[in-house]
Parts: C-alpha cells; sequence; structure tokens
C-alpha cells in the first residue's frame, strides 16, 4: 500500500503527522483495478480519490471564537437577562426599566433598585473579563456567566 499525502491545494506533504498538523487530505491509495487511470495534476483528483474511496478527509476543527466573539456573545446573554428582568415587572426592556431611577415618581425607586443590581452584574462581569484575558480563568458559558450574577432584585 502507497501512502500519499495532500493538502486541499495538492502539495503533498512529508508524513501524516505533518498531514494532521496541516488538516489535510490523507490518502491511501491500495492496487486498484486494472484500467483505472489517477492523474495527479487533475484539478479532481483529490475528489476521485474520496469518491472511489481512496481516501479520507478530516476536516479542521472550527476556528475558535475570537475574543470581540466571545465578548459579544457573554454580552448577549447579559442583556437579554437585564430585559427578561425588567420585563416581570412589565417594562419594555432593561433600558425603560432603569430610566425610571432618573425621574421622580412612584417608580424611581424600582427603577433605582434594578439600576444598581444591573450595575453590579456589569461590575462582576468585568472582573470576569479581566480574569479570562488574563488566563486566570475559564471563559464562561452563558449559563455560567449568569449563574455568577448576583440575584436580580425581584
Amino acid at each position: 500500500m502507497t501512502q500519499l499525502i495532500y493538502t486541499e491545494s495538492g502539495t503533498i506533504l512529508a508524513n501524516k503527522e505533518q498531514a494532521q498538523k496541516h488538516y489535510c487530505l490523507v490518502t491511501s491509495l491500495a492496487n486498484h483495478g486494472a484500467g483505472t487511470s489517477l492523474d495527479a495534476t487533475d484539478p479532481n483528483f483529490l475528489a476521485t480519490l474520496l469518491s472511489l474511496g481512496y481516501a479520507e478527509y478530516t476536516p479542521p476543527p472550527p476556528a475558535p471564537p475570537t475574543q470581540e466573539q466571545i465578548i459579544a456573545q457573554l454580552t448577549f446573554v447579559l442583556e437579554r437577562r437585564y430585559d427578561e428582568v425588567a420585563q416581570v415587572k412589565r417594562y419594555d426592556n432593561r433600558l425603560t426599566c432603569a430610566l425610571r431611577a432618573g425621574y421622580a415618581g412612584p417608580f424611581q425607586t424600582e427603577g433605582t433598585t434594578f439600576a444598581l443590581w444591573m450595575d453590579d452584574c456589569n461590575a462582576e462581569a468585568y472582573v470576569i473579563m479581566a480574569e479570562c484575558q488574563q488566563g486566570t480563568r475559564p471563559i464562561p458559558t452563558g449559563a455560567e456567566l449568569l449563574a455568577l450574577m448576583p440575584v436580580a432584585p425581584w
């Protein structure tokens, strides 16, 4: 059996370890039937190998999310939670609830309580984010982040 190792662009690599490092197509060719012609210069060469069962392809793992994507996702989780808590008291969202803190009236105390809770959550989230960026804490899932937040005021 001949071991041929190709990248997606058709480059032949030296060994299987190098191929795995580059997430390549690893091809094993056995004695294939007489009359079967395989041309390595054909742009469809790798597809032909796959279709004939002479090849296996392991795609690279998905790229890990960027720091910006992680922050955006966790911010979304927090803001959704703030909105859910505000909606318990029939506010449209976190903004309309927190806005009440600035105006004297029957909803000021409720708005202030909510705004202070939201600030406490944000302060805790910034501590967690800094620890993640320093590598002293693993990046939490959305559910894990919410479990670390202060208890909602209502």
